[in-house]
């Protein structure tokens, strides 16, 4: 079965780009978000989602890189993460 057509997306809604939470005892703990590949499903199905998306912990300086499915029928599913620290793979699943 042939996967309906998508389409690249630049804008499918809004995102957070950064948020900052009070972690109750000193610092702010702040992340920021990057999202990329948007796509929306032209067969009528709307937003796919991003393919993928980094997060950094702005205090640690840890990221990680999450990949999502654009499939409609699993839109949004994790297929893999990888989480890095000072050039070390700390985590990762598939």
């Amino acid at each position: 079965m042939t996967p309906p057509p998508q389409q690249s997306s630049s804008a499918p809604g809004k995102v957070v780009k950064r948020l900052i939470v009070s972690n109750g005892v000193g610092a702010n703990q702040q992340m920021g978000y990057q999202y990329y590949d948007a796509a929306i499903d032209v067969a009528g199905r709307g937003a796919l989602g991003y393919r993928s998306v980094v997060t950094t912990d702005e205090l640690t300086g840890k990221v990680t890189s999450s990949i999502y499915s654009q499939q409609w029928q699993s839109a949004g599913m994790l297929l893999s993460a990888k989480t890095v620290l000072k050039s070390c793979e700390i985590a990762s699943s598939t």
